[in-house]
């Protein structure tokens, strides 16, 4: 096809040219992104930029010239607000010397030695806090601290990338182990409090009724906590693929909640009430976890693909996902770049909404639950195998069949793991019951995961450079958009 017949099939469709737009937006985040450029002046220029082609706009009549003019239009757009936000990130500046006053923002996070505390000092800046175990601090704790704030350091390694790590969280500063005195409680937001106080409950309820590591593991099906995981099992989960299971991601949520939903239809519930029930059960999640911001972002993706399950139009959950894209990095443009769980999530959403109505998995020959299970997973994983390569350096031989056998039990064991809690507060000895059933369900995850992993072709080491991902990532569209016109490239099975 040639360039100007295309521009006008994409002018001539609102569908097309939304998304176009979005796509735009979000290359001008990437392209900086990439080469790391920022600056005043560059932000100057592309003001200049963004003035000369809007002037264009209105002097071109020609309706291509107008759409690749406004396409080019929303690359600056993006291009500046990725440009924007370096600007406007920087250490925390403490004029009057060593001391300065901040509340613990966000849940602390308590590990083996030691514990972090994201803190909001008066100047409305974030700084990393790490400071022995005890004594420990909660959240809208108001904290003296005695520190200059530093940049923080990347590993030696320079496998982890810590610096962009906390960037993505807005936190360009760090003080370790300085001296901390509280001076104040319950500071913070109120409904926040009262989520982290229920969900400090939840897991003290998880440890009486269960034993480790199952404990954990339904702390992490539940909000995420995976923080009690014996290593061993997580790097078995991670050599499996089965790591989103016990992470509050979009590729997590989004594959649960699409099997949810089957599974309610599966039921005999009609679609549009599984798809609210499912919904329902969404948004309680993200509350319950604590609703940050990349829970959030978790639950846009997944309530995306119960969208697209619902209406059964591409076009119009595409539409959705870029635009949720769209916004997502308007916020937070490091995202794109700098943040493998937003590209994982993005991917994996992308991939259910497109990629599973092309599956060669027929319904007339497997069941109709087993195929609801296996196409979006096989989906999934495909979306996110050249990434996973690029970013982590493996390849999991062992995912599709590990995910297949352990995914479809994930949302009856965060409904009973729920259940057994909630009769625990009511009738201990009834949640006790509840429990040791559920129990059962976790040890045979828990198996499953182990012995996958213990498999010598589990996982292979596979590092792929960022132009071999992106071939990959091509030959997987033009495989699939030839299915999706006829062209069917082998024969299904």
């Amino acid at each position: 096809m040639k360039p100007v017949k295309f521009f006008e099939k994409v002018a001539g469709s609102k569908s097309k040219t939304f998304i176009s737009f979005c796509f735009c937006f979000i290359m001008g985040v990437g392209f900086f992104s990439f080469i790391e450029i920022s600056g005043t002046k560059l932000y100057y220029l592309l003001i200049c930029g963004f003035v000369i082609l809007f002037g264009l706009i209105f002097w071109w009549k020609n309706k291509v010239a107008r759409l690749i003019l406004l396409c080019l239009l929303f690359v600056v757009l993006g291009s500046m607000r990725f440009v924007g936000e370096m600007m406007s990130s920087q250490a925390v500046t403490n004029n009057d010397g060593r001391l300065f006053y901040g509340i613990v923002d966000e849940e602390p996070n308590f590990k083996i030695d030691n514990a972090e505390y994201i803190v909001s000092t008066e100047f409305n800046e974030k700084v990393l806090i790490r400071l022995p175990l005890y004594p420990q601090y909660n959240y809208g704790d108001r904290l003296m601290i005695d520190c200059l704030p530093a940049l923080p350091q990347n590993y030696p390694s320079g496998i982890f990338d810590y610096r962009r790590y906390l960037s993505n969280q807005g936190i360009f500063s760090v003080c370790f182990n300085p001296p901390v005195t509280k001076i104040g409680i319950d500071e913070g937001n109120l409904l926040k409090s009262i989520l982290l106080k229920t969900k400090n409950m939840v897991s003290e309820q998880i440890n009486r009724l269960f034993v480790e590591p199952e404990s954990s593991l339904l702390a992490g099906l539940l909000y995420g906590g995976r923080s009690g995981l014996p290593k061993e099992l997580s790097d078995s989960f991670r050599r499996t693929g089965l790591s989103h299971i016990v992470a509050v991601s979009g590729y997590n949520i989004s594959i649960i909640s699409v099997i949810f939903l089957n599974i309610l239809i599966v039921l005999g519930f009609s679609r549009p009430k599984a798809f609210w029930l499912a919904i329902i059960g969404l948004v309680s999640f993200v509350i319950f976890t604590g609703a940050s911001a990349s829970v959030v972002r978790a639950g846009i993706m997944g309530s995306l693909v119960l969208i697209a399950e619902k209406v059964g139009r591409l076009s119009d959950a595409g539409r959705l996902l870029f635009l949720a894209g769209a916004l997502i990095l308007l916020v937070n443009p490091r995202l794109l770049v700098w943040d493998a769980g937003f590209q994982l999530s993005f991917l994996a959403t992308l991939g259910l909404i497109y990629l599973t109505p092309h599956l060669w998995f027929s319904k007339r020959k497997i069941p109709e639950l087993f195929f609801n299970i296996v196409n979006p997973t096989v989906a999934a994983i495909i979306a996110t195998a050249p990434l996973i390569m690029f970013q982590f350096g493996q390849l999991s031989l062992s995912a599709l069949p590990a995910n297949v056998l352990v995914i479809w039990m994930i949302p009856w064991l965060m409904l009973f793991g729920f259940l057994s809690l909630s009769l625990g507060w009511i009738f201990y000895p009834l949640g006790q019951i509840i429990a040791w059933l559920t129990g059962f369900g976790l040890k045979y995850v828990i198996m499953v995961t182990s012995w996958f992993s213990a498999r010598t072709w589990a996982a292979v080491e596979m590092n792929i450079s960022w132009w071999m991902m992106l071939i990959m990532y091509l030959l997987i569209v033009l495989f699939f958009y030839a299915k999706s016109k006829n062209f069917i490239i082998g024969r299904r099975i």
